[in-house]
């Protein structure tokens, strides 16, 4: 909270295969299709929408 530039990382297994075959069968990048999936999941996590700014946890609504 403190750091000057804070940062938050999450590790979780995630099982990409039908992430390959969507990206085969479609013609679409697998990397669009990963990007795609992290945003939406990010998009669920209520801390990911927290700034610290003095001490303080601020809310915001868009990057």
């Amino acid at each position: 909270m403190n750091a000057p530039n804070p940062m938050v990382t999450f590790f979780k297994k995630i099982d990409v295969t039908n992430l390959v075959h969507i990206s085969r069968k479609y013609k679409w990048k697998f990397n669009m299709l990963l990007c795609w999936c992290i945003g939406r999941a990010a998009g669920e996590v209520k801390e990911f929408y927290m700034l610290p700014v003095d001490g303080k946890l601020y809310k915001y609504e868009r990057l």
